[in-house]
């Protein structure tokens, strides 16, 4: 019986060990919790982009224009370490582009070509995370289903997870979702929006960008860093009125479904 009972205790021990060496991996390396990755205590440092839209941490005048759509945004995860003392990067991982087409018009609610007028970074009051609003100011409205009036000359606009916080020590944190990229102002192209915000839910006081087309020296690029093999990727390099022919053929059997 003594015997039995020390086998018990060498377990017990044994578990209890374990339990701990999880618990200080879990705490030192990064966590990924619904798709969002929470940095480390220790990130390496990087280069920013110049360029990038930018909110200082502490401002918490600067966010009040936004209060309305930043509601959604709190029951974000955890992407910004307070005070940081280097600048770092932090990204969300997720599979946002896997189910978007080679034109993404069944994902969107609203297709506009357009220019980039301005973007902000914005912080929600938790400032758990950060997000940037792009305002488009609309040429052609391709599509709309967003039970709302938009019309060339309007401005809307658009929103989308990262952007660049600042501290007052000078030092940044840059946030991204793993393959999406922040219009720049003065960016012409095709935009893909819709009411639904991934992870959030739906919003029909705002639109959440989905990808987009740009148009440069009459060619088009995409807007984001997709995969390799991703569908839209067929659409790289070609003339834009190769592209707005078969967009338009595309909305019009959207439109016929």
């Amino acid at each position: 019986m003594k015997f039995s009972y020390s086998k018990v205790g060498v377990v017990c021990i044994l578990i209890v060990s374990f339990l701990v060496y999880v618990s200080l991996v879990a705490y030192s390396e990064p966590a990924v919790q619904h798709g969002f990755a929470v940095p480390s205590s220790t990130p390496p440092e990087v280069a920013i982009p110049e360029g990038l839209p930018t909110v200082d941490y502490y401002d918490n005048t600067a966010n009040r224009p936004d209060e309305g759509r930043s509601r959604k945004y709190e029951k974000a995860m955890q992407v910004l370490i307070p005070d940081v003392t280097r600048d770092i990067q932090s990204v969300s991982m997720g599979d946002w582009y896997v189910r978007l087409g080679a034109l993404p018009v069944k994902e969107s609610s609203l297709v506009v070509v357009g220019k980039v007028d301005s973007v902000r970074a914005v912080l929600p009051p938790s400032k758990k995370t950060v997000f940037t609003v792009t305002a488009i100011s609309i040429e052609r409205v391709l599509s709309n289903s967003a039970g709302k009036e938009v019309k060339a000359g309007q401005l809307v606009e658009t929103e989308r997870e990262g952007g660049v916080v600042r501290f007052p020590n000078g030092k940044r944190i840059w946030h991204q979702v793993a393959g999406q990229n922040l219009p720049k102002p003065g960016t012409r192209g095709v935009f893909f929006l819709s009411s639904f915000f991934p992870g959030y839910g739906r919003d029909d006081d705002g639109f959440y960008l989905v990808t987009g087309f740009e148009f440069y020296q009459g060619n088009v690029r995409l807007l984001d860093s997709l995969p390799p093999d991703h569908p839209m990727r067929s659409y790289e390099g070609r003339q834009e009125e190769k592209l707005m022919l078969s967009l338009e053929k595309a909305l019009k059997g959207h439109r016929e479904d």
